[in-house]
């Protein structure tokens, strides 16, 4: 209804809180019925990163077409645990402007400089093309007051109506760019691991502090 009132024009809210805006996203994976597009610069593998991939997981299962966007800059050694996730069916992840050498990222800082420091610091969560969150917060404990020993401030502004549009051509933009290269390009794609990697993030998000932080994001 107050959309309705308000033709042509886009609401938004601000979320300041961290937790909230960690809830936020919780709910759009969710509500999510058709879509999930995720653009990050850094996707931690700690309490928050896995329960936003056990969600995401979740949603796919449902029938959710998920595509995530991340820079490779923060991916060493974790290829594996990407691939795995982008065998699902229903998920597909691309890299921004990833390493020539896996094991030996150095070499590329080397020989291609110009090129591997160039990166994306875009952060960017959209629902069924109709809500998006945009802002400073990338996916760690940090962004989202889960990490004990810190004071980290940072802020987001969700966003419905027309705004949205704009959002998910930006998306668009990025994953269709030369600069952008699937996960699976890359030779590392294993559907086999795919299993024993849900069972590692349930068995992380089972664990007593996430289940701790869990109850404050419910």
């Amino acid at each position: 209804t107050t959309a309705a009132a308000h033709p042509g024009q886009s609401g938004f809210a601000i979320l300041p809180d961290g937790g909230r805006a960690f809830t936020a996203r919780i709910a759009m994976t969710e509500l999510a019925e058709k879509t999930l597009d995720l653009q990050y610069f850094i996707w931690d593998a700690d309490t928050t990163g896995r329960i936003l991939a056990e969600r995401l997981l979740q949603a796919a299962d449902r029938g959710v077409r998920v595509r995530i966007l991340v820079d490779d800059l923060n991916l060493k050694g974790r290829d594996a645990a990407v691939a795995a996730l982008d065998a699902h069916p229903n998920i597909e992840i691309r890299l921004f402007n990833p390493f020539a050498h896996r094991s030996a990222r150095l070499l590329d800082f080397i020989a291609d400089f110009n090129r591997v420091n160039h990166r994306m610091h875009n952060k960017l969560f959209v629902m069924d093309n109709a809500v998006v969150i945009v802002g400073g917060r990338n996916i760690g404990e940090e962004y989202f007051d889960a990490a004990s020993g810190t004071n980290f401030r940072d802020l987001d502004v969700l966003l419905m109506g027309p705004a949205v549009a704009g959002a998910s051509e930006v998306f668009d933009r990025y994953w269709n760019s030369e600069a952008v290269v699937p996960i699976d390009v890359l030779g590392t794609r294993d559907e086999t691991q795919l299993t024993a990697m849900m069972r590692s993030i349930e068995a992380h998000t089972g664990s007593a502090e996430a289940q701790t932080y869990l109850r404050r994001v419910e």
